[in-house]
């Protein structure tokens, strides 16, 4: 059930964000390269604001305790925040560049009715799912099976991708009027097998997700305490049953981290090679994409150091904590 709403979502996501763009473009009176940039930006972050909440109801208990209470009211508002603040660039973009009113309305509404109705229908997904799958209070710390078949799903769906891309590029040069040598149009082509890879990677990933899910007892605000003891070392109190859980999430926790540093970092590879084919085609203007290069550096740059930290606290915790990864 939550693969099939993972991928709807994504699918979902795609489709939105592409008909909110193109019809903003075939329908402005005049095209600025700025504006078409915020606009962009706007629409992307509109509705990314459901697509988050909705994620985190479809896996976890939001409001099950008094902590999970407030970070989802954490979550919930900076998600709020985020769909306000897109929907009224889409809104100045749009009038900037002389789109019809009832157009930028229609954006708008539809985010936040995406983001009224997201929890409400991720803890349906939460639920439907739990009451389908079966729960064992038996637990294995090793997760090679689970890493290798991730990477294995992963680099099969690269390998196909990358297949297609190229059995399709003579057909796109002739279609567009490029050279079967045009450096732009290859950089777009091979962006889109790196964005697959990291699909697979977080479809794949699920397995593992659930797991973590299973050891915290689905509570949000529960993981959070463990990972606060297990990721930064706090000195927070745990029962016996929570450093249990502790323990055994640190055990899973360089293979989730892994997997999440991977299909980030894939994805950005991804955007990078994308965003460089529309700066190598005049598409967008030169500072527009350089800056947008940067970002993806410097995010990969804090990300990459963090998780790589995240992971070895994780092990070092397991290992400190070996005696409690015995089935109880």
């Amino acid at each position: 059930m939550r693969v099939v709403a993972f991928v709807l979502t994504v699918v979902g996501l795609t489709v939105l964000t592409g008909l909110a763009g193109l019809g903003m473009v075939v329908q402005a009176d005049r095209t600025d390269p700025l504006w078409l940039s915020v606009s962009g930006a706007g629409v992307a972050l509109a509705f990314s604001g459901p697509v988050v909440l909705g994620s985190l109801a479809a896996w976890w208990q939001l409001r099950g305790s008094s902590d999970s209470g407030r970070y989802y009211r954490l979550w919930r508002n900076v998600a709020t925040a985020g769909t306000v603040l897109g929907a009224a660039l889409v809104v100045v973009a749009g009038l900037a560049m002389g789109v019809p009113i009832w157009l930028l309305l229609v954006i708008a509404v539809v985010a936040l009715g995406l983001l009224i109705v997201a929890v409400p229908v991720g803890d349906r997904v939460r639920r439907s799912a739990d009451a389908k799958g079966r729960v064992t209070d038996a637990f294995a710390p090793d997760t090679s099976d689970d890493t290798r078949r991730v990477i294995r799903r992963t680099a099969l769906t690269f390998a196909i991708t990358l297949v297609v891309v190229a059995a399709a590029w003579i057909p796109l040069t002739v279609m567009t009027g490029e050279e079967p040598n045009d450096l732009r149009l290859a950089m777009a082509l091979s962006g889109f097998p790196f964005i697959a890879a990291s699909l697979a990677c977080s479809l794949s990933a699920l397995r593992l997700n659930r797991r973590v899910r299973e050891v915290t007892g689905q509570d949000f605000g529960r993981l959070r305490a463990i990972a606060r003891v297990v990721l930064k070392g706090k000195d927070d109190e745990l029962d016996e049953l929570g450093q249990i859980a502790a323990a055994r999430y640190a055990a899973l926790a360089p293979a989730t981290l892994g997997t999440q540093l991977g299909s980030v970092a894939l994805l950005y590879v991804g955007l990078a090679l994308n965003i460089t084919s529309q700066a190598l085609g005049g598409v967008i203007p030169s500072t527009i994409p350089l800056v947008m290069l940067a970002v993806l550096a410097i995010a990969l740059a804090v990300v990459i150091p963090l998780q790589l930290r995240n992971i070895r606290r994780a092990r070092n915790y397991a290992a400190e904590h070996r005696d409690l990864l015995s089935n109880r």
